[in-house]
């Protein structure tokens, strides 16, 4: 499948709790190119710096809080999607708690949400944090599998116990 090359992402209008979103239903309307600020937030949701985070969320309104790097090796993947796989639980509660944040987004290569991040990593409290707002455990990757099957093949037992 040929890849797409983006400029950014959509600015979400979607609660914890709204459906699956992907970069490629957005209308090019709603794209915002992505800034060093965009990077930035992606790369301190990894490192788990919360009081860079919320800096950079308060201090500039236009910056996207589901914004994807749509680079080949980032796959996609969202400031919340970062700390989930880095198994920063501080910074999932707060990236839940700001408005619009699209908990049910799939990064545009594997098709994996959050809570597929977290269930492949072992983090088992940040897959009961992401259910507890609303995850969507049924969501299938490109390759069918949903986050609990995902954890299982891995043998990421805690993990998989977050679903039952």
């Amino acid at each position: 499948m040929p890849r797409r090359k983006s400029a950014g992402t959509a600015v979400g209008s979607g609660s914890a709790s709204s459906g699956v979103t992907s970069f490629f239903s957005t209308p090019e309307y709603l794209i915002i190119p992505p800034s060093v600020d965009h990077h930035t937030l992606l790369e301190q949701s990894r490192r788990g710096d919360l009081n860079s985070v919320k800096s950079l969320l308060q201090n500039n309104p236009s910056l996207s809080v589901n914004y994807g790097d749509g680079r080949f090796v980032y796959y996609g993947m969202t400031p919340l999607m970062w700390a989930c796989d880095s198994g920063h639980v501080h910074i999932v509660n707060y990236l839940l708690s700001v408005p619009g944040i699209e908990i049910n987004r799939v990064d545009e290569i594997t098709g994996r949400t959050a809570l597929h991040y977290a269930a492949i990593r072992n983090y088992k409290e940040i897959c009961e944090v992401l259910l507890r707002h609303g995850a969507d455990k049924n969501i299938k990757t490109s390759l069918g599998s949903d986050a609990e099957e995902m954890a299982i093949a891995r043998g990421q037992i805690e993990a998989a116990s977050a679903f039952k």
